[in-house]
């Protein structure tokens, strides 16, 4: 029995990393100057599509807004589940898919994701229903079809794109 549901978490973390992408840690370097360059603030609500071990939850918290995380590894879900711990009045994380949740209360979205899954998280943009535009961050690759408001390009960093995308309200 706990064999199989090794097995099983292992299986939805092979597929977690096609869907969006494998595990590789944003740098905090990036992380901060993504948030500073979308101006979280309290009132925010920043969500992480593909949340990983949880890295920029705890550094939305810490600059007073509500994070939720979107992770399917359930591995990585349990990393972070532990990490955020400690703020847990301010983030949540999610063992689900972020491309098929309900973006429309978020005023960020942060993501770290694979070429190839771009156009998902473009998809997910374009069906989001709300009266406000979101700030969008994407690390290392570009959002298809839409020009940054600023690439942010910090020393020993991939490129960090940073969009304004309105509302479809």
């Amino acid at each position: 029995m706990v064999l199989s549901l090794f097995f099983g978490a292992l299986a939805l973390t092979a597929y977690a990393a096609w869907r969006g992408a494998p595990w590789l840690p944003t740098p905090r370097r990036a992380v901060g100057a993504g948030l500073a360059a979308a101006s979280v603030q309290p009132g925010d609500v920043v969500v992480d599509i593909g949340a990983g071990d949880g890295r920029v939850l705890v550094a939305a918290a810490r600059r007073g807004a509500t994070a939720v995380g979107y992770e399917l590894s359930p591995f990585l879900w349990v990393f972070a589940w532990f990490r955020t711990r400690r703020n847990r009045a301010r983030v949540t994380v999610r063992l689900a898919d972020g491309f098929r949740a309900d973006l429309s209360a978020a005023t960020v979205i942060f993501a770290f994701l694979r070429p190839a899954t771009m156009p998902l998280l473009a998809a997910a943009l374009a069906h989001r229903r709300t009266q406000h535009p979101v700030r969008v961050l994407s690390y290392a690759f570009p959002l298809p079809g839409t020009p940054a408001a600023e690439v942010l390009r910090l020393p020993g960093c991939a490129p960090l794109y940073r969009y304004t995308v309105s509302s479809h309200g």
